[in-house]
């Protein structure tokens, strides 16, 4: 756990993610990953594809296997990383 600080999410899932995590970040599922990953939206503006920063992979107790893949709801949305 060193470097990680526990968390909460909005659906009350908990886990571990970067000491740099704040309210309001969100945790996405990536093509292509292994890992859940926390982003923090870019408050600049724009327009689509979102923009992101990347703040670090995360651990969530039940989004490891691809189970948010599977929430009523969940959807693909192209973002981009800064």
């Amino acid at each position: 756990m060193l470097g990680r600080r526990l968390v909460v999410t909005r659906k009350g899932y908990l886990g571990a993610a970067p000491r740099s995590a704040q309210v309001g970040d969100g945790v996405y599922v990536l093509a292509g990953g292994h890992v859940p990953f926390v982003l923090r939206r870019d408050q600049s503006g724009g327009s689509a594809p979102s923009t992101f920063w990347l703040v670090g992979d995360c651990y969530v107790h039940g989004l490891m296997h691809g189970e948010a893949l599977r929430w009523e709801g969940s959807r693909w949305e192209d973002v981009r990383l800064v």
